[in-house]
């Protein structure tokens, strides 16, 4: 639900009012330049809907714009939602994240959605670039509280290579391609592959970013064999597309 008419989205926040939790933003901070970390703080009680890493939360941004975001963590009992933004500057989501302050409030849809922690598998390996950071932090936080290991593959550009430093997970960066997508990350899988020793079959991937980054890291899982059912893909942004 990227865009609706002002009057759509009134109608919806009325009639579906039970899909919407009122939040208040609870802190605010700059790990760096073009990234904001908040906290979002409300009653999710009423919610029968239990958060599974990897699943997305929505808010609107403007009168007649949504967007959808990742939680980075997500306390149903506490009340607690955790969003690290990525702030390019190029739309609606961008601009709200960046004036949000300390006291705002807003609503929250959510969560929900393809993705989620498959709590079987043996190993997590999750790919993305700049804007799955709150992905990365949230699969590493629920793999931790497993005891599972994971392994976060992170393609970005140069400027942002330190920003795996930046989020509490152990993050692979790699900086991407000047003309082919997933080329980089697509090495560095190939190098870790060959130092997994573990069944293979026990991985589950989640990838995230880039839609076409997404189709070729995608390609390059099958033709090492690995199955459809290890791989889910949820892609955030495509080129000339907004609002994914």
């Amino acid at each position: 639900m990227p865009s609706v008419p002002k009057w759509i989205g009134n109608v919806m926040e009325s009639v579906f009012s039970g899909s919407f939790t009122p939040v208040t933003v609870d802190t605010v901070s700059l790990p760096d330049e073009g990234l904001k970390q908040v906290r979002f703080k409300g009653n999710f009680s009423k919610s029968n809907i239990s958060f599974v890493p990897g699943q997305k939360i929505e808010f609107r941004v403007s009168d007649t714009d949504y967007r959808h975001y990742t939680p980075a963590y997500f306390n149903k009992e506490e009340g607690i939602c955790d969003v690290l933004f990525y702030l390019h500057d190029q739309g609606p989501g961008s601009r709200w994240a960046a004036a949000l302050k300390a006291g705002d409030e807003t609503k929250l849809m959510g969560p929900g959605g393809r993705m989620r922690l498959d709590r079987q598998a043996a190993m997590h390996v999750v790919y993305g670039d700049e804007t799955s950071l709150g992905l990365f932090q949230g699969m590493a936080h629920e793999a931790a509280h497993l005891k599972v290991p994971y392994f976060c593959i992170a393609e970005m550009d140069a400027a942002h290579q330190h920003w795996g430093h930046l989020v509490p997970a152990a993050i692979h960066a790699v900086e991407k391609h000047t003309a082919f997508k997933a080329y980089n990350a697509k090495n560095l899988l190939q190098q870790w592959l060959q130092d997994y020793k573990e069944p293979k079959e026990q991985i589950a991937f989640y990838l995230s970013g880039n839609a076409r980054a997404i189709q070729e890291f995608r390609k390059a899982l099958f033709s090492q064999g690995f199955k459809s059912s290890q791989v889910q893909a949820d892609p955030y942004w495509s080129e000339g597309k907004h609002g994914l």
